[in-house]
């Protein structure tokens, strides 16, 4: 099966065009110039033309899936808040406002919030940029993109609660004194599905699947490292006692001893 897939004429078509898109860098002459060899080569390997369009087909992919599934349930949750009057539908179903981050620990200082959450989106979006593995592309995405959905979600205003549920929700802009404590309407992240003891969105849920990934990726390269190097050791072990051997046969009969001994 795997024969045919390689042997079949699209096969043919992307692996030319990888070839070609491979053959193009526009930094090449800048970092020609780099004399550390390992430092040139890893340039020279992220910002070949292939690298980077293959980056950015994935990143316009994930974004897309993570940023659009997730607004989509979010206003799909909200909206069945305020045409119900209920907040909790169901065992797994339970709407809240999320105004704080560190379980809630800090939830009344809304700058402290945006740049704790945003300087890690910020620091991964640049690794993902100078990222020479390609396995680590997707996994890595779902997590910013799922962090930078959560950071988008708390700075859209959801009035339409307040007005609907005003006994539950509150705006903290009409009344100051209600900062902090959750529920607010302003800086609030729209949370609705229970999970354990948790109540998370599918933003929560990419980033989880995100790091989960990651975790399995990183597991399993570090597992066939230390198999490759293992063997590896076991082959110069191997080789370095057939020496041994053979020096040993040799030392035994110096100068032809033995043999002469014989005669």
């Amino acid at each position: 099966m795997l024969q045919k897939i390689k042997n079949s004429n699209f096969y043919i078509i992307i692996k030319k065009f990888n070839q070609s898109l491979r053959k193009i860098n526009f930094f090449e002459k800048i970092i020609l110039k780099i004399n550390n060899k390992s430092i040139r080569d890893y340039f020279l390997s992220i910002t070949s033309l292939d690298v980077i369009f293959y980056k950015i087909i994935n990143f316009i992919i994930v974004a897309l899936i993570v940023l659009l599934s997730g607004f989509l349930v979010r206003e799909w949750a909200i909206d069945l808040v305020v045409k119900t009057k209920e907040t909790h539908h169901g065992p797994i179903f339970h709407f809240t406002l999320n105004n704080g981050i560190a379980l809630g620990r800090i939830n009344n200082h809304s700058g402290i919030v945006y740049t704790l959450q945003s300087i890690p989106i910020i620091l991964g979006f640049l690794s993902f940029i100078f990222l020479k593995n390609s396995c680590y592309y997707v996994p890595l995405l779902f997590l910013l993109f799922g962090g930078l959905g959560n950071i988008i979600d708390r700075s859209i205003p959801e009035f339409e609660l307040f007005n609907a549920l005003p006994n539950i929700f509150h705006n903290s802009l009409i009344n100051p004194n209600s900062v902090g404590g959750g529920d607010d309407v302003i800086n609030g992240v729209v949370d609705y599905w229970k999970f354990v003891n948790s109540i998370i969105n599918l933003f929560d849920v990419y980033i989880v699947v995100g790091v989960c990934v990651l975790v399995v990726i990183l597991v399993i390269r570090f597992i066939i490292k230390w198999k490759n190097d293992s063997d590896n050791q076991d082959i110069i072990k191997k080789v370095a006692d057939e020496n041994d051997l053979e020096i040993n046969e040799i030392s035994n009969k110096p100068f032809g001893y033995d043999d002469l001994k014989k005669s």
